[in-house]
């Protein structure tokens, strides 16, 4: 609304509009404001995606169908799957060209292993923070794969690229678990995101008062870069704002192997224990 009031009704406004309306679970007034950002313009793959997943609940299927096939013309590899499962169709999704940083190098210990400071009693939605009261759990920097499962399984059928389509993988929701410590566990899963090795993760400082999940989306490039996180209220029993930054901030500083896929899509569930 802040938007809105600077702005006026824009695509951009009616597009985070929806999207705020869709993350506290109203999906009638998220399809209605969606479905204007669309008609203004706007053409984040996002805003198709929440908009299938509204209809499909609504028993809309041709609808929800056609949200999908657009979401994946414009890049999305989870609206593609959703498109083929729900619709028995191939959509084919633009392959978008990745430049290569032939001078980028790995992060060292010490620079992975950084603590940041964070200032008590304030709530952000941007920004990591700790409120009064809160727990911090200082998680261990290496990485603990505990499927310790090596991406060397050949391509199944319906990831070959075959004709110069884009290779898209297949639903599989294999969880890889990591123990950070007695507070918190993570659980990486969703397009076989789950067999592909953690190279590198941040520490991570948790908070809570009580037990709940935080669930984040996250999309990985080729190169193992998270280049997307959208927290998922549906999957999430805690929404806390200083929870909900935290999650989102630290899921996008993950490092990944490289992989054939040019965009994996999954989960990062923060399972947290409140004390």
């Amino acid at each position: 609304m802040e938007y809105i009031t600077s702005h006026g009704i824009t695509a951009k406004a009616a597009s985070i509009l929806g999207k705020s309306e869709f993350a506290m679970g109203n999906d009638d007034p998220a399809l209605n404001s969606l479905t204007a950002a669309t008609s203004l313009g706007e053409s984040d793959f996002r805003i198709y995606e929440i908009k299938a997943e509204i209809l499909e609940r609504k028993n809309q299927k041709i609808s929800a169908c056609e949200a999908w096939q657009a979401a994946a013309r414009l890049g999305s590899t989870k609206a593609a799957i959703n498109a083929r499962k729900l619709c028995g169709t191939k959509t084919e999704v633009p392959v978008q060209q990745v430049p290569v940083n032939n001078d980028a190098t790995h992060s060292d210990d010490n620079d992975a292993t950084h603590h940041e400071e964070v200032n008590p009693g304030t709530v952000s939605a941007d920004t990591s923070v700790v409120a009064e009261g809160e727990v911090i759990s200082e998680g261990r920097h290496e990485a603990t794969d505990s499927t310790k499962t090596e991406n060397t399984e050949s391509q199944s059928e319906g990831q070959a690229n075959d004709g110069g389509d884009l290779l898209i993988p297949d639903e599989d929701n294999t969880i890889n678990s990591i123990v950070i410590d007695e507070e918190l566990t993570l659980e990486l899963f969703g397009q076989g995101l789950g067999k592909r090795r953690v190279l590198e993760r941040p520490s991570i400082l948790i908070l809570a008062e009580k037990d709940g999940l935080v669930t984040v989306e996250i999309c990985v490039n080729a190169e193992g870069r998270v280049d997307y996180a959208e927290f998922v209220a549906s999957k999430s029993t805690l929404s806390q704002n200083s929870l909900v930054s935290l999650a989102i901030r630290k899921a996008k500083e993950f490092w990944f192997e490289d992989s054939d896929y040019p965009k994996q899509c999954g989960f990062i569930r923060f399972k947290i224990k409140g004390s």
